[in-house]
């Protein structure tokens, strides 16, 4: 039986035949688009190239959008290979995220999923680095109650769609960032801890949300856009996430490259990244005690490595997967 995109194929040949050659162009490239989103239902998606992309329907909030997913699966893929999710920095290029975990894929017999979120639809550090839990409205945060419209929700979809498309036995995929989806990563773990994520890695984050209930948010939990009782209960499965917090030892005083928020909230939590991870995984485990609440996040010095997401890639394949 064909699946729809081969029926639909069919039923479009017979239609262009009958086209002029200056429709028929536009048609193609109007086709290459539709044809490109169909691929987010299982039965279409194909990941048959070792590079290659797909698309994928945004969430709720960004309906009519698309996602494009580049990815790499190893001629060596089979059913057991280990699935991460790569996020790009700020300057939002799945396909550069993707490419620097290449030669780690073929090494490890990973495959890769590199989601995009383009400063088109995602235009703010709101929308992605603190994945959609935050508007601005006149360069003022304001916070988005309906947690179906952050953007965490549409790592697991994802996941889901290329398992059941590879015959994928993996329950659950690892998570890395760097930079802008490093705070991403942050705000996965304590916003959405019942994510498929496994173990996920935040590398060189400007800045965090800090789970505390005295700092504004973002940069704290005070008037959050979940009530401070069930916020408490959401940081308990937090803190049973395997969250790393993958800090490079030359991103310091010293380090020029990368955006680094500097403002009153921020400048608390240190003045270089390296302070900051430090500040956010010392007063996380503070939290963590008082709610005696189990506490399984990392804090890992990545040595001689400033804001580098290559090196860093490098670097955290080394740590997830070396030993394996």
């Amino acid at each position: 039986m064909h699946s729809r995109i081969a029926l639909l194929k069919l039923f479009v040949i017979k239609v262009l035949k009958t086209m002029s050659a200056k429709s028929l162009i536009t048609a193609l490239f109007l086709l290459s688009i539709s044809f490109t989103g169909l691929a987010a239902d299982p039965d279409d998606l194909e990941l048959d190239a070792e590079l290659g992309s797909f698309w994928v329907e945004a969430g709720r909030g960004r309906e009519g959008n698309k996602i494009e997913v580049f990815y790499y699966k190893p001629k060596t893929f089979d059913e057991n290979s280990d699935v991460i999710m790569v996020f790009a920095d700020r300057e939002r290029e799945g396909k550069m995220a993707r490419n620097r975990w290449i030669a780690a894929a073929k090494q490890h017999n990973l495959l890769v999923l590199s989601p995009t979120y383009t400063s088109e639809v995602y235009p703010t550090s709101a929308n992605y680095d603190l994945g959609g839990i935050l508007t601005v409205e006149d360069d003022t945060y304001v916070p988005i109650p309906n947690q179906r419209e952050w953007i965490f929700r549409d790592f697991d979809r994802i996941f889901n769609l290329v398992v059941e498309a590879t015959g994928s036995k993996q329950t659950h995929y690892d998570f890395f960032g760097h930079g802008a989806s490093g705070e991403l990563g942050q705000r996965l773990a304590m916003f959405y801890p019942q994510t498929k994520a496994d173990r996920i890695v935040a590398a060189n984050p400007s800045w965090y949300t800090v789970p505390e209930f005295s700092s504004p948010f973002p940069y704290g939990l005070l008037k959050a856009p979940i009530e401070p009782a069930a916020m408490v209960q959401q940081l308990k499965a937090a803190f049973t996430k395997e969250l790393i917090v993958f800090v490079g030892e030359k991103d310091n005083e010293n380090e020029y490259r990368g955006r680094f928020r500097r403002d009153d909230f921020a400048d608390v939590q240190g003045k270089h990244r390296l302070e900051r991870g430090e500040y956010f995984y010392k007063q996380s485990a503070i939290e963590a005690n008082a709610l005696d609440a189990p506490f399984n996040w990392i804090f890992y010095v990545v040595p001689d490595v400033g804001h580098n997401p290559t090196r860093m890639s490098v670097a955290a394949a080394e740590f997830l997967y070396g030993n394996q």
